[in-house]
């Protein structure tokens, strides 16, 4: 069967791989496919929307078959809440974004076939002051090239 997206599997290894991370899914963090309707727990690392940056097109014909190029972007949500203070949930929230750059330095593919390369591109710091100690939110966008891949 033809892969004409290596969206789909690019999140599922970013999945697989903030859940077996030590820092993460081992510590306790609650990591979730899309944003969790319910039942959040303090610590929480979700996938949030994909959108392609433009360049999704085939670029050439092999064997009856196209290859395709494609930059596409990945949002991944953490959010913090488990100090006592907004400075030190940002901290934490900090060292849980570190964690997911360490995650795409070991292996800026994903083992994902046809990825060139996968890393941070931006985040936004957004702070929640509802709460006792503030909530900070960070989206975290991740850039993907993927150069030739068989459609």
């Amino acid at each position: 069967m033809a892969t004409h997206t290596t969206v789909a599997a690019f999140r599922a290894a970013l999945f697989a791989a903030l859940v077996a991370d030590a820092s993460l899914g081992g510590a306790g963090v609650q990591v979730e496919y899309g944003e969790p309707a319910a039942d959040r727990r303090d610590e929480l690392v979700w996938l949030g929307n994909s959108v392609t940056s433009g360049i999704n097109e085939p670029n050439a014909m092999v064997s009856g078959r196209r290859k395709r190029d494609e930059d596409y972007f990945v949002e991944l949500v953490v959010q913090c809440a488990s100090r006592s203070t907004c400075s030190a949930n940002e901290i934490r929230g900090a060292a849980m974004v570190g964690a997911v750059e360490d995650i795409l330095a070991l292996d800026t593919t994903l083992s994902v076939d046809g990825i060139i390369w996968a890393s941070i591109e931006t985040f936004e710091w957004e702070t929640d002051l509802s709460g006792d100690a503030g909530t900070p939110r960070t989206t975290v966008t991740i850039s993907i090239q993927v150069r030739g891949r068989l459609a």
